[in-house]
């Protein structure tokens, strides 16, 4: 008898959440093996990227409105899997709205053995008593387990509150998973115990494709999709390092995508620096299957040159066979995955700008391209990433 099988079999998951998609991505790769898992989100995603269309589906991003602030009540008109539960959460009717919330949480938790919290579910799994196991993105950046935690993008009073339930939700879990390797030291120092995890990329939609020849005019093409908040992402050092670049090749091109809360920040700095128009474009927020037209419309991908590791973007540029420049730590990258990445590591200004040079080559952007795409496969396969959520629940319950 197979006793592993029969308690996969008859588990069942919750992925609460769904910020930028982690949780989609990882539900579709448990339903994939088998696995009774479902996704819940709410009727009020802070943005359009948590919206699980965002990721797989076939639409027009306009639809729901500024995508920092989606008009989600779309939802309720447009079909989604059976697997896709939506909870109502409407702050506008005031503080007490939120007991409501809890009780709706509540019947719907009950239904499942094991809750994976992604932000902010672990807050509301710890309040309400569920077998939890919260997934860390980067949160814990912004939790204060340590003298030099980044301050958070509100200052209110309820978030003061929220971090405060979310740092001790951490503190009661059995075990945390945890998806960038840079923040392996605050989890340490905080004496928690963890699982790294890296982030599911499906490299079978992730994949290169022939280019449709958009910028066919340009003799090389770079594309920095992330959102532009300097303290994360370092996207003044890509900026600068370009403005090197492009008085030497004024045939190239320098994409961004147009979000972020230094998004004017970052166009006051071009103007600064006299960066012609013809080199810079914004594009719009887009959904995944977009964002994939435009990785293998691009030459090369910048990600962020700050904190040490990545978030999606640059696995998901990997596995589109493009070459990636950003900075990670290899210490830290080392102790989490079992080789380190074929990925342009950049620092500094200087150190970006190199590596911009160095892509001119296009035998340099076809080995790293190709190298890539192969470390993808390994090291983000949802397979792997299940298996490691399997292994965390099991572990769980054993416990509890």
């Amino acid at each position: 008898m197979d006793l592993k099988n029969i308690f996969v079999s008859t588990l069942r998951i919750l992925n609460a959440f769904n910020t930028c998609q982690d949780a989609y991505n990882v539900t579709k790769a448990m339903r994939q093996r088998g696995i009774d898992a479902d996704l819940l989100i709410t009727n009020k995603e802070s943005n359009v990227f948590s919206i699980p269309l965002w990721e797989d589906g076939e639409i027009n991003g306009k639809i729901f409105g500024d995508p920092l602030n989606p008009n989600c009540s779309i939802l309720e008109h447009l079909k989604l899997p059976e697997w896709i539960k939506i909870v109502n959460l409407n702050t506008k009717l005031g503080p007490l709205r939120y007991l409501d919330f809890l009780k709706e949480l509540c019947t719907i938790f009950k239904n499942y053995d094991v809750i994976f919290a992604h932000v902010p579910a672990s807050m509301y799994s710890m309040l309400l008593r569920c077998s939890y196991i919260p997934y860390d993105a980067g949160l814990i950046r912004y939790l204060p387990f340590s003298k030099n935690y980044l301050p958070p993008y509100k200052k209110r009073f309820y978030h003061n509150i929220k971090y405060q339930l979310l740092k001790k939700s951490y503190e009661k879990a059995k075990i945390i998973l945890f998806t960038n390797p840079d923040t392996l030291r605050i989890f340490n120092e905080a004496k928690l115990r963890v699982q790294f995890v890296p982030f599911a990329i499906p490299h079978d939609k992730y994949a290169p494709k022939p280019k449709k020849g958009l910028f066919k005019n340009y003799d090389i093409v770079f594309f920095m999709p992330s959102r532009h908040h300097w303290v994360e992402k370092g996207n003044y050092k890509a900026i600068y390092a370009y403005k090197k670049f492009v008085t030497k090749h004024k045939n190239s091109l320098f994409l961004m995508v147009a979000w972020g809360n230094d998004l004017v920040r970052t166009k006051e700095l071009i103007n600064k620096l006299n960066i012609p128009s013809k080199n810079i474009k914004f594009v719009d927020p887009m959904p995944k299957r977009k964002l994939i037209d435009m990785f293998n419309e691009s030459d090369v991908v910048l990600d962020q040159f700050t904190l040490g590791s990545w978030g999606t973007t640059t696995p998901e540029a990997m596995s589109c066979c493009k070459p990636v420049i950003m900075y990670y730590n290899k210490e830290v990258v080392k102790e989490c995955f079992r080789s380190l990445p074929p990925i342009l590591n950049a620092y500094t200004i200087d150190e970006i700008y190199e590596k911009m040079e160095l892509c001119v080559d296009p035998q340099v952007r076809q080995k790293y391209g190709v190298q890539g795409r192969e470390w993808v496969k390994k090291n983000h396969n949802p397979s792997l990433v299940v298996d490691i959520h399997i292994k965390a629940a099991k572990e769980l319950l054993r416990e509890n």
